[in-house]
Formats: C-alpha cells, structure tokens, sequence
C-alpha cells in the first residue's frame, strides 16, 4: 500500500547513485572490449574502418559482443545495486536479476537480424539500431525491476522509467553537443540513463505517495477502476460474501408478511 511506502532524501539519493555506479560497470565492460578491439584484434574500430560504407563483418561482431556485454552487465549490476539500497522493496532480487538476464538475451536475438543488415548499410544506421537497442533494453531491464518488486503499480514503474528515459536523453544530448564526440557519449550513455531512471522512479514514488495520503485516492493501482470499468467489473470474492451477507440481514430485519392460509395453518 502507498501509505506504507517511504522514500527518504538517502533512499532517493542512494538508489541513483546506485544506478549511475551499475551503469559504469557496463561502460567498464565497454571499454575492455574497445581497447581489445583497438589494439590486439588488428584494429576494427579505427577510424578508416568507420568511414567505410560497407561495415566489416569482423568489425560488427567485436561491435556486439561490445554492446551485449556492456548492456547486460550495466543492468545486472545496477539492479543489484539498487536492491541492496532499499531490501524491503526489491526483496526478490534474484527473480529480478534471473528475469532481466533472460529478457536481454531475447531482446539481442531479435534486434541480431537488424544488425546483421546494417552489413550492406554504413556504420550511421548501425549507431541507430545499436542506440535503440540499448533504450529498449535499459527501459524493459527497469521495468522489470520495478513490476517485480512492487506489481501493484505497475503504471507508477512506466510513468518514472518514462520520464527517466526522456530526462537521460536530454542529460546524454547535452554531453554530445559540449563533447562533440560519439565516444564519449557511448561512455557516458549507461550511467547516466540508469542514474536518471532509478532518480525519476523514486521522485514518482515520493510525489505519488504524498498524493495518495493527501487525497486517498489510489488511482495508478491496478485494482482501480474508473468509470464504466467500475460498473461493469465483476464482483470480487469478498464482495459476493459481504453482498449474500447483507441479503440475510435484510431477511432478519424484514421479513415478509405472511398469507391467511400459512396464518390458519400455523394456529
């Protein structure tokens, strides 16, 4: 329930600098690979082999081993993270982990085909798959945790994985626009996302809370229900009990006029 849920200025605090340390473990993981790449495997990621309109297809698989491990690890990591912050919430850590390690390995086999036909294309549509894989992969690795850990508000986890979506993207603009370089941003891109995501998730938390014992009303829970939905929704358990228990209350209080004959034949 929301009025049970607390999220202190530390807990806030703590839960992004969790998400943006996650994040550094993928760039960390980024960056092993780059170097390899750069240095022990002939060089794939020098800058003739980026202009070039033919991607090479050495090129392209060091490129997503890079991106997998990077992704995987950056949200492994900060979910962990995250879950040692606040343990009353995120108490089903491993289910969580378990769930989003399955969800990225899907998610790589079905953005594979995308990347396989960047090969006839430049390296500019290769960036845009690999940076649309990396968004619907942080974004569904949060909701995740998120769903997981607390499934009554499933609404509440897509409005501030939203939100910290849209404030990273702004933040990650900005960095490319100050730096001018795609590296950077490439480094840049999993702890700040996941620092935002983590930090617009416990603001909703904290603002919807403070809500809800303002004006009671729970209107982002899934067992809501708003208009025609209210009407027509079918009768809970309990509903029926309390509803075949007013009915015999009713028939104790109330009860009907008996006829001349039942009369007669009770004298």
């Amino acid at each position: 329930m929301m009025e049970n849920t607390k999220i202190t200025p530390i807990k806030l605090l703590l839960r992004a600098v969790s998400g943006f340390v996650g994040g550094l473990f993928g760039t960390l993981m980024l960056l092993i690979v780059f170097v390899l790449g750069s240095s022990v495997m002939d060089n794939v990621f020098k800058a003739e082999e980026l202009s070039t309109e033919v991607i090479n297809p050495v090129f392209l698989a060091v490129f997503l081993i890079m991106i997998f491990m990077g992704l995987i690890i950056a949200n492994l990591f900060s979910t962990m993270l995250v879950s040692f912050c606040d343990k009353d919430k995120y108490f089903k850590r491993a289910s969580i982990m378990h769930q989003i390690f399955i969800f990225n390995i899907v998610l790589f086999f079905v953005v594979l085909p995308f990347y396989v036909f960047s090969l006839v294309l430049d390296f500019g549509t290769l960036s845009i798959i690999a940076l649309l894989h990396s968004f619907l992969s942080l974004a569904g690795s949060h909701l995740i945790l998120e769903s997981i850990a607390n499934p009554r508000y499933n609404l509440l986890a897509i409005y501030g994985t939203s939100f910290g979506i849209i404030l990273g993207v702004a933040v990650n603009l900005i960095i490319f626009k100050i730096t001018g370089t795609v590296n950077i941003l490439l480094f840049a891109f999993l702890p700040v996302t996941w620092f935002f995501m983590t930090l617009a998730q416990s603001l909703a938390e904290a603002l919807y809370t403070s809500f809800y014992k303002l004006y009671g009303i729970d209107f982002l829970g899934v067992d809501t229900s708003f208009g025609m939905d209210y009407i027509s929704r079918p009768k809970t358990e309990t509903e029926e009990i309390e509803d075949e228990v007013d009915i015999e209350m009713k028939k104790k209080k109330d009860p009907k006029d008996k006829t001349g004959a039942e009369f007669l034949n009770e004298s």
